[in-house]
């Protein structure tokens, strides 16, 4: 299994097959909540990542979260003021998922 889940002032991206996406949407509304916006449904398959592709053939789940882009100046303010908010929420939402 594998997901890639994308946030920044967006919140996309996440495949991992026959799953429920409960803990990603969980994750995606604790990161809504601090202020990112979701892109979307916030919930997307995607085939084109090598590393989800290898992960997916070892069966790890893979899960990547983009948190800005490098690029684009308002993204690198939001989150050199949120990152540590950010990471905490995951963090403590992948616990509460796991743990159950």
């Amino acid at each position: 299994s594998r997901y890639e889940l994308l946030s920044k002032a967006e919140v996309q991206n996440i495949n991992q097959y026959n799953k429920t996406y409960a803990m990603e949407n969980a994750i995606i509304s604790k990161l809504v909540a601090l202020g990112f916006k979701k892109f979307g449904t916030g919930v997307y398959k995607s085939e084109g990542l090598y590393n989800a592709r290898i992960c997916q053939e070892l069966g790890v789940d893979y899960g990547l979260i983009e948190s800005a882009f490098i690029d684009d100046g308002d993204d690198m303010k939001f989150y050199k003021a949120h990152y540590k908010d950010m990471a905490i929420a995951v963090a403590d939402t992948m616990a509460a998922y796991l743990t159950k």
